[in-house]
């Protein structure tokens, strides 16, 4: 939260015209990702993917369930898979907050999220990304080429994806 925030130096739109204020930025930085990040036609048929989401949309999915998250794991994964000097969502929570947990702290994480896998609903604020633009090296910030997006997702779902993954 000490560290300086950059400002965006005014971004060239065309060749004659600038934007200046923040709501220009983003107006153009959204107009450039839409035009460099285009949408891929699927390759399924119409069936295929009907077949395929109503599989993902069925209410009991044929799978044993999930074992519970054990506070140890919880804190191995913070302890030692956690980057402290990461940056932060937009919750604001850092992994050296985290690593400063007491054990009854720990022990609400681990029930919250033995709770998502008990009621299979991952909350929705864990899947807000924190989109931030940032100069690409070498190149001039006021070309809105040289930027490139990278999404910020809050550090307890990291922890709990990261979970999954060694599971």
């Amino acid at each position: 939260m000490k560290r300086p925030q950059h400002h965006i130096p005014p971004i060239r739109i065309n060749h004659n015209s600038w934007a200046k204020t923040d709501k220009q930025n983003v107006t153009a930085f959204a107009e450039h990702l839409a035009l460099v990040f285009q949408h891929f036609p699927s390759q399924l048929s119409v069936t295929e993917e009907e077949t395929i989401n109503n599989d993902l949309n069925a209410p009991s999915q044929m799978a044993l369930p999930m074992k519970k998250i054990r506070i140890n794991k919880v804190k191995n994964v913070i302890q030692y898979k956690i980057n402290p000097r990461k940056a932060l969502g937009y919750d604001l929570i850092t992994g050296k907050i985290l690593k400063e947990l007491s054990q009854k702290g720990l022990r609400a994480i681990t029930q919250i999220y033995n709770a998502v896998l008990q009621t299979e609903y991952f909350p929705c604020q864990w899947k807000v990304g924190q989109i931030v633009m940032i100069v690409k090296p070498g190149n001039h910030p006021n070309d809105i080429t040289s930027y490139r997006p990278i999404s910020l997702l809050p550090i307890v779902s990291k922890i709990l994806q990261k979970h999954f993954l060694n599971d």
